[in-house]
């Protein structure tokens, strides 16, 4: 005899059934969830920097990164991977899983000018997802305070009465405030300027460059605004022009390269996020709505001027045809 009884079975079964169903559908809902689907961002989030603390991709990012942790509601952790211009750091934060939890502090340092002029570089500006484009700084000619140097006529005249005396900083032409260098010697070489001995002097990043023009090691570099007014805050280095043609309040009292009559020379240095190809549709959105928030927030204005920082920002389509376009310009440079 069955242990239920006749009467019983239908309801049984009905109850059986009706159980089954409920945790299969739990079950499936659980496990089939993709990571798009699920909230974004519950853990922290490393931010990958590729060059070393100090230059304009670091104290720029940090800068950023610290009222966007808040917006995010999670801890943003900034890594300097530093070393083999910033190559490295770039493949690490790229070939990480693409769920948004590790990305990379962009630059030209990392996409444009790097694929222009970098050698045996692994990865393109299209091998990453473009989030958001942060911030925009002028990059600023920068002197050893002991030289008697306080505009870019002053070098010029200097480069013309013994280019061998004069020595310049720069990344060995993989950076950002390479192309600002790149233009100045365009613009020299146009006017029959002899550049072809004057030193040139290769460093890792511009954290490394500030101490050495301060020290007397070299006499004239590039760096962005920030950077540049943390250099000649020590009281060992002086600024002689911002490249553009709008001067930063944080460096006011310093003439821009169009005031000075070399209007050709003129870049900026950036700030972007970018990481793994192929990011999740709802993580690139939280990035680009987060940011928007933090560059455009007005209790953070006053800061951003401060700092010689102008909030910029661009969502991912926009940012990556900057970047092609950008990669386009530094290709037709004359010089590098």
């Amino acid at each position: 005899m069955n242990w239920y009884s006749q009467s019983a079975r239908p309801k049984h079964w009905i109850i059986l059934w009706m159980g089954l169903a409920t945790f299969l559908v739990a079950s499936l809902a659980g496990c089939g969830a993709s990571p798009a689907a699920q909230k974004y961002p519950t853990k922290a989030i490393t931010a990958i920097v590729p060059m070393p603390a100090g230059g304009g991709q670091d104290t720029m990012g940090r800068a950023v990164c610290t009222p966007l942790a808040e917006k995010m509601g999670v801890p943003i952790t900034v890594v300097n991977k530093q070393g083999g211009n910033g190559i490295p750091g770039t493949l690490e934060a790229l070939q990480a899983a693409p769920d948004g939890y590790t990305v990379l502090v962009d630059s030209g340092a990392s996409s444009s000018v790097l694929a222009a002029w970098g050698k045996d570089v692994p990865f393109d500006v299209q091998d990453r997802s473009y989030l958001a484009f942060a911030t925009i700084a002028p990059n600023a000619f920068y002197v050893n305070a002991a030289k008697p140097w306080k505009t870019l006529g002053d070098v010029e005249e200097a480069i013309r009465k013994d280019p061998a005396s004069v020595t310049i900083a720069w990344m060995g032409g993989v950076a950002p405030i390479d192309v600002t260098m790149a233009q100045l010697r365009a613009a020299l070489g146009a006017k029959g300027v002899d550049i072809s001995k004057v030193k040139m002097v290769t460093f890792a990043g511009g954290g490394e460059i500030a101490p050495a023009i301060a020290g007397g090691h070299a006499d004239i570099a590039v760096a962005s605004a920030p950077v540049t007014a943390a250099a000649v805050a020590t009281g060992k280095a002086r600024p002689i022009a911002v490249a553009g043609d709008q001067r930063v309040t944080v460096l006011k009292d310093t003439p821009t390269t169009a005031e000075q009559g070399w209007p050709s020379v003129s870049s900026s240095f950036w700030i972007g996020f970018t990481g793994p190809k192929n990011m999740p549709k709802q993580v690139s959105d939280v990035w680009a709505e987060k940011v928007k928030a933090v560059m455009t927030d007005p209790a953070l204005a006053a800061q951003w001027d401060k700092q010689g920082m102008l909030p910029k920002f661009m969502g991912g389509d926009e940012y990556k045809d900057f970047v092609v376009k950008e990669l386009a310009m530094v290709k037709a440079l004359p010089v590098k």
